[in-house]
């Protein structure tokens, strides 16, 4: 293959990871708020503590949906990656 073809591939694989990137920080800044959420919820105010504390395990079930949810992207991810960067690399 020529090297053209393969540094084409390279970039393209590099740019996939670049908006892999930036929707993980998405996603950081989604679990940002929902922890700070849940510590709001449990800090007080005017809702009984009964509430706040159902809120607070709500807030918490959709923390864990979107980490469970986050990793699984990261390791498919990287596992696609890395195969596209082996594929270049064999192809050398």
């Amino acid at each position: 293959m020529p090297k053209a073809t393969e540094l084409s591939q390279l970039a393209a694989a590099a740019d996939d990871a670049v908006q892999q990137i930036s929707c993980r920080v998405q996603y950081a800044k989604w679990l940002d708020a929902l922890a700070n959420s849940i510590h709001c919820a449990l800090e007080g105010g005017k809702a009984c503590v009964e509430s706040r504390i159902e809120r607070a395990m709500l807030l918490a079930s959709l923390a864990q949906f979107l980490a469970h949810d986050l990793t699984q992207d990261l390791q498919r991810d990287a596992s696609d990656l890395q195969a596209a960067v082996d594929s270049a690399q064999a192809k050398e």
